[in-house]
């Protein structure tokens, strides 16, 4: 059979989008079409041509709708904790991006215009906007979480943010980071440690300025006592910490927590005895709340 001839079979049996795809899949040396497989039998030499008569099934990663920042949303729709500002949008019920006291609190004590900032664990990036929008000098923000650097990406993309984001486990970078930073936020993260004590000294080893707001553990607290192993465990130093569980962890949807199915609680004086330990010796405890159904939280500033 001529090759014309063959390339009219494949165009009246595929279609023009068939022929095309057959072309390009024979330009790359590929030995099936697009809509047909070739079976080749060894024993007889003879090749049979089988036609694929199923049909794909429509593809709904694609959108037929005019394009919108609310499409962008949309791609983690019902997975936002944070309400991205963006007016006539639907993203996720915490107002973190504009309304949440702790930063003027520790911007109030160490001003954070032109400073260089190193974030732990952004989560979509609510803090890192509103520290840009204070004047910070540079920002660089961590994120070992996919879901959440992917959220960062788009927050930073909308709100034209000037950040640097980076994907992976922050405290890998720590071990290894050369470069001093005016102040380090971790905001969130202390509570999702496995070694918090380490955290807090390889903190301490590049900047002299802390913005620490973080969950601990207390004993009065038996609404969440079910959570934890009773018995605590000594650290580094003789302090103690107490295993806590998380919840739902073979659950598609979680993503907020740490990399491990638990995480190690401190109390909250030995926190900041950890913290006089590595050398911030100026400790601010900023707000210190008791009542909040995920657990006591403080916000602290520690500085050298």
């Amino acid at each position: 059979m001529s090759k014309i001839r063959a390339a009219q079979n494949i165009l009246k049996e595929l279609g023009f989008r068939g022929f095309i795809y057959a072309i390009g899949n024979k330009l790359q040396g590929k030995p099936t079409l697009f809509g047909i497989i070739k079976e080749h039998n060894a024993d007889t030499g003879q090749t049979k041509t089988i036609k694929l008569n199923t049909k794909s099934k429509t593809n709904k990663d694609y959108l037929e709708t005019t394009p919108s920042v609310q499409n962008v949303l949309d791609i983690f729709k019902g997975q936002w904790s944070c309400k991205v500002p963006i007016e006539n949008t639907v993203s996720g019920p915490g107002d973190f991006f504009n309304n949440d006291e702790r930063i003027s609190n520790w911007n109030s004590i160490y001003p954070v215009k032109d400073k260089s900032i190193l974030e732990l664990g952004p989560l979509e990036g609510a803090h890192t906007y509103q520290l840009e929008q204070l004047g910070a000098a540079s920002i660089t923000s961590i994120e070992a979480s996919r879901t959440s650097y992917l959220k960062c990406l788009i927050v930073k993309d909308l709100l034209n943010m000037n950040v640097e984001l980076l994907h992976g486990d922050f405290r890998e970078y720590l071990k290894t980071c050369d470069k001093k930073y005016d102040i380090v936020l971790a905001s969130g993260v202390l509570y999702h440690m496995t070694d918090p004590i380490s955290l807090l000294q390889d903190i301490a080893k590049i900047t002299d300025n802390l913005f620490l707001s973080t969950h601990y553990f207390s004993k009065k607290r038996e609404d969440k006592s079910a959570l934890f192993d009773p018995n605590p465990i000594i650290l580094s130093g003789n302090y103690k910490g107490y295993k806590h569980y998380y919840v739902n962890t073979d659950d598609a949807d979680l993503i907020l927590g740490g990399t491990k199915n638990f995480s190690i609680w401190m109390e909250k004086d030995d926190i900041l005895s950890v913290l006089n330990n590595v050398g911030f010796n100026n400790i601010v405890l900023l707000s210190d709340n008791t009542k909040n159904p995920l657990g006591n939280i403080m916000a602290v500033y520690a500085g050298k």
